[in-house]
């Protein structure tokens, strides 16, 4: 069931109207039974996933928490990473170790037979494992109380509204809420319409307008010259921030409902001065599960600075390979932690702090790293290293800064993807409570976008491949 779709029209308000006409002990059964629902309508099969994963990690952190021995609870925490890691490798990754693996020892003259399976990739699979992944390894470390009520935990793990594009939420945040009465008041009821509107706006109007032109030059390389590449280049960059932060407004809005807060993925990341402050402000909470429980263990184990800078780079080529198995999505998280350490190494230099110390000059520095941004992009739109190979040589080689040339091809669609891309800057105005003297003009406005400009395309959300 796509966010994005009448179904979920129709399913949220239910969900909603239910929620409270039941007493407060029942709702975690209402609240399962939909999120259950909800994930079974893409491949009803995959929901024994999930209850794997939910029965293994919940016996895991009661095992964990109970057992004095430390190499025992160290034996029950390797069981949860067997399993759940288990799967995201046999559903993403298994064809690709599988395939280079092979071309490897072709290369010494030893040749197997590569066996291509034929797995459809669980939708949200990465995003619940490490949910999940993060609850046993709290428990483990004592930073979490082990939860002893199923119903509450299998909940925890599936809560429909970010089950499958995250937030990625932490067992300390979310159980408690979901366990307790919620205290509603109408500024929540406020905040969350409009917040599902903004999600509306930033996916059906600017991300799905935006993709028709990056799909028709993507689809034309060869055809297309430097600039146009360019531009596709650039809009990417929209189209993959409204896109994902436009699932996450709707998830965190259908949550505040019933007054759940999920934490905010995104803080205005295009426009920083540096990759570090772009992550820090991108996808925050895969950033900052990766921080806690890879690269701080990796920073216990040896903090030198070379080391330190090591493992800054493995951990974006970690975040990188997260998103697909593909040489792409490596070569992607590798310019951004090659990009990220240069601009660490001359942050204090002093041409460096002559530019953050003048405005306009800091203005410029944040604009070339949103460039640098859109460039790496092309590894993680293109179908295979040669491509996006193939569009970084032609921007290099033949840009030049020309309207007639950007306009010679697929003119509408991208005049269309600009027009609505200066709509979403405008949103940078409103302020994080999506607070509106005349919120009935807010409304009004995003509602005649959506029906007006709207693309009805029913585009699933970039990360749900995730």
């Amino acid at each position: 069931m796509l966010f994005n779709s009448l179904d979920y029209l129709i399913f949220l308000p239910l969900v909603v109207v239910a929620f409270y006409l039941i007493p407060n002990r029942f709702r975690w059964m209402l609240l399962l039974a939909a999120s259950y629902y909800f994930y079974m309508c893409w491949k009803w099969q995959y929901i024994f996933l999930i209850l794997i994963s939910t029965m293994v990690d919940f016996y895991a952190g009661i095992q964990i928490a109970k057992t004095p021995d430390k190499k025992k609870k160290r034996w029950f925490l390797l069981m949860s990473l067997f399993v759940n890691l288990g799967f995201l490798f046999y559903f993403k990754y298994l064809n690709f170790f599988t395939e280079n693996t092979a071309m490897l020892l072709s290369q010494f003259n030893i040749f197997t037979d590569f066996t291509y399976y034929d797995i459809l990739l669980p939708v949200g699979i990465s995003f619940y494992t490490f949910q999940t992944l993060s609850y046993t390894i709290d428990v483990y470390q004592g930073k979490a109380e082990p939860e002893t009520h199923l119903g509450y935990f299998a909940l925890y793990v599936s809560y429909f509204p970010q089950l499958v594009a995250g937030p990625i939420e932490r067992s300390v945040r979310l159980i408690p809420q979901l366990k307790r009465e919620p205290n509603v008041t109408s500024d929540d009821i406020r905040y969350a319409v409009n917040k599902i509107l903004l999600g509306f706006f930033k996916k059906v109007v600017v991300a799905d307008t935006v993709s028709q032109y990056i799909n028709l030059v993507y689809a034309n390389v060869d055809g297309t010259t430097g600039t146009q590449l360019y531009m596709a280049a650039f809009l990417f960059s929209v189209q993959l921030f409204a896109d994902f932060s436009g699932y996450t407004d709707i998830a965190i809005g259908s949550a505040r409902l019933m007054g759940v807060r999920l934490m905010e993925n995104f803080k205005r990341p295009n426009w920083q001065e540096n990759h570090s402050a772009y992550w820090a402000n991108w996808h925050i909470s895969l950033t900052s599960w990766i921080r806690d429980y890879i690269y701080i263990p990796l920073a216990r184990l040896n903090k030198s600075k070379g080391a330190l800078m090591l493992w800054s780079v493995l951990i974006l080529v970690i975040i990188g390979f997260w998103h697909g198995a593909n040489w792409t999505f490596i070569m992607f998280g590798l310019t951004n932690g090659l990009v990220m350490l240069t601009q660490r190494l001359i942050r204090n230099t002093k041409f460096a702090i002559a530019m953050r110390s003048n405005k306009i000059t800091h203005e410029l520095q944040k604009y070339l790293n949103l460039n640098i941004l859109c460039l790496e992009a092309v590894y993680f739109r293109s179908v295979d290293i040669d491509m996006a190979h193939n569009i970084l040589w032609k921007i290099f080689t033949e840009f030049n800064f020309s309207i007639s040339e950007v306009l010679s091809l697929y003119k509408s669609e991208f005049l269309m993807a600009v027009f609505v891309s200066l709509l979403l800057w405008t949103t940078v105005l409103f302020n994080n409570k999506l607070k509106f003297k005349y919120n009935w003009a807010y409304v009004t406005t995003m509602l005649f976008l959506i029906i007006f400009l709207g693309q009805d395309l029913k585009n699933q959300f970039v990360y749900f491949q995730f």
